[in-house]
């Protein structure tokens, strides 16, 4: 199929110092292969919404200047493209208005196109918008790098949840956020959680982000579903994650260096109500596609104090004097017992290989060697280590712990060094 062919093309983008605070807005009009006319300007105070729908006005004004019959307009705001495309409702009231403007104004041409792109792909517009802003402000922000990557290079969403693999939700998910961001690349964490197993979910979401790198962790375990809280937590390394507010992204989120802002989700700004049974598809989805894409997560949601967010399903131990009270956080597929003592704690209190540790579990009291892996032990023999997870571990070399301990999740345990 033949790409359209339009007498101008229009980049458009706004920004917005503190969202809301300063705010600038940048256009750039390309006829016939070069700049025929750009716009930059200094807003004054708005939001970031606010300032992509006042570009879009501005460089539509602008483009009617040019007689041309046809316009493509291409922004890296997803929610104002959606919205322009009758894909999300306009709930606010300061923004009512400006789409009105900007539909009778995109009436004034003949054809037009409405396309999101990424944001390295928007880069002249987004430097009009803090040219504006430098020289309104007298500050200057560095702009943010843009990466070295082609616009159509995919940026990863991983996904989580105890859907099983017989059901259609996982695939009705994965469309719902190609459809709004068809660069992304979703990475598959499991869906084999226990159904309505928020700890374990939260154990396995915590110990994938660490070594996973990504615009958006979506992760959906959520039994209160269509009655609690939906979640945006951005994280110190940068990474967004999305999912109930049940306790089940804390943990990833201390992995990730910490909570920098949290958010509760405005499911209302989507076309149609969302279904109560299926957040998963209409909020959450939305949501991490959206964020990306480089969306700002204030677009989507509202910021709340991270100190109201539902309590991780687990703590974490600490070591008095050689003593510890740890509790089985996780089972893994092999019987290996994770305990919520972790490798840096531990080891600070003396818990390194070679150590020798009574542990107390039910009604059995052992003596396990701690080891650096599994065959430190001799076959069917148990042991301890902190393995990849970063907690310490009881496992059995070639069999389940788990088993032979008749362990479960939940279950307490006393370790205590032994003098050897």
């Amino acid at each position: 199929m033949a790409e359209e062919i339009y007498d101008i093309t229009l980049f458009v983008d706004g920004g917005s110092r503190g969202n809301p605070g300063p705010a600038g807005i940048g256009a750039v009009i390309i006829r016939g292969g070069r700049t025929a006319a750009t716009v930059s300007e200094f807003i004054g105070e708005a939001t970031n919404n606010e300032a992509e729908y006042q570009a879009l006005i501005a460089g539509l004004k602008k483009a009617s200047e040019q007689s041309a019959g046809s316009i493509h307009v291409k922004a890296d705001s997803l929610l104002m493209v959606k919205q322009l495309l009758g894909h999300y409702k306009i709930k606010s009231s300061n923004i009512r208005p400006l789409h009105t403007e900007a539909a009778a104004l995109l009436k004034t041409f003949g054809r037009v196109g409405i396309e999101h792109i990424p944001r390295e792909a928007n880069a002249a517009a987004d430097r009009l918008v803090n040219e504006a802003l430098d020289k309104a402000t007298g500050k200057t922000k560095k702009s943010k790098p843009i990466p070295k990557k082609t616009a159509a290079e995919p940026v990863v969403i991983t996904f989580l949840s105890d859907f099983g693999g017989r059901d259609a939700w996982v695939a009705i998910v994965h469309n719902t956020m190609n459809n709004l961001n068809p660069h992304a690349r979703i990475l598959t964490i499991t869906h084999d959680i226990e159904p309505f197993n928020v700890r374990q979910g939260a154990f396995v979401l915590e110990t994938a982000v660490a070594d996973i790198k990504a615009a958006a962790h979506l992760a959906v375990v959520d039994p209160d579903v269509g009655v609690g809280r939906d979640l945006i937590i951005q994280s110190r390394r940068g990474d967004y994650l999305v999912g109930p507010d049940n306790g089940l992204l804390l943990p990833a989120s201390t992995r990730l260096g910490g909570i920098e802002a949290a958010y509760v989700i405005r499911a209302n700004d989507t076309t149609a109500p969302p279904c109560p049974t299926f957040h998963a598809r209409d909020v959450f989805a939305l949501a991490a596609a959206a964020l990306a894409a480089g969306e700002d997560p204030g677009n989507l949601a509202d910021n709340i104090e991270s100190a109201s967010l539902t309590p991780a399903p687990y703590g974490y131990a600490t070591v008095v004097d050689g003593e510890v009270d740890v509790e089985i956080i996780n089972i893994d597929h092999f019987g290996t017992l994770r305990l919520n003592l972790e490798r840096e704690v531990g080891e600070a209190a003396g818990y390194s290989p070679a150590t020798s540790v009574q542990i107390v579990l039910g009604d059995a009291q052992l003596e396990l060697h701690l080891g650096s892996t599994f065959s430190d032990a001799p076959d069917n023999e148990l042991l301890l280590l902190f393995d990849s997870s970063g907690y310490l571990s009881v496992a059995m070399n070639g069999g389940s712990a788990a088993a032979v301990l008749n362990a479960s999740a939940g279950d307490k345990a006393t370790l205590r060094l032994l003098d050897k």
